[in-house]
C-alpha cells in the first residue's frame, strides 16, 4: 500500500491500484421540441480499477445526478451504463442509458441508446486526478 494514503486498509480488504478520474463533455438532447436536438453539458467522476478496467462513479446533468458503471480500455473504448438517481425534471429518461465512446485525437466521440430505443450522440474528455485513489468517498472498497 502507498506510504500516502492516510488511513488504515481493515485486514480483510486488500489492496487494489484505482485511479480517479474527471469527466466532463456533452450529450444529444431534446428537451421535448419535437426534432430540435441541442446539447446538454455533463461532468463528474469515476474510479478505475486498473485489475478489471472497471469504473464506476457519478455525472450530473441538466437532468439531475446519475450514477455510472462501466468498462474503460485505454486508448480504445469507455463503455458504462447511466442510472439516474432521481428524476429531478419530467424529461429525463428512466431506466439505464447505456454509452458507448471510442477514444478519438479530440478526446472520446460516441453515443447513447436509452431504453426505448432512441439513441443520441455524445463526446467527453477524461482525465486521471489521482493515483492509487483507494477508498475516496465514491463507493466501498471491492475485495479480491
Amino acid at each position: 500500500m502507498p506510504q500516502s494514503y492516510p488511513h488504515q486498509t481493515p485486514d480483510h480488504i486488500s489492496w487494489r491500484s484505482s485511479t480517479l478520474y474527471s469527466i466532463a463533455g456533452w450529450m444529444s438532447s431534446w428537451y421535448g421540441w419535437g426534432s430540435v436536438e441541442s446539447g446538454t453539458a455533463f461532468g463528474g467522476y469515476f474510479r478505475l480499477d486498473h485489475a478489471t478496467g472497471h469504473i464506476e462513479g457519478e455525472i450530473v446533468d441538466t437532468f439531475g445526478a446519475a450514477r455510472i458503471e462501466g468498462l474503460l480500455e485505454p486508448g480504445h473504448s469507455l463503455r458504462f451504463q447511466k442510472t439516474y438517481i432521481l428524476r429531478a425534471l419530467p424529461h429525463a429518461a428512466p431506466g439505464i442509458i447505456n454509452y458507448e465512446f471510442e477514444i478519438d485525437s479530440d478526446g472520446w466521440k460516441g453515443g447513447f441508446t436509452l431504453q426505448s430505443g432512441t439513441k443520441g450522440k455524445a463526446t467527453c474528455k477524461i482525465q486521471p486526478v489521482v493515483e492509487d485513489a483507494f477508498g475516496l468517498v465514491i463507493g466501498p472498497a471491492r475485495r479480491d
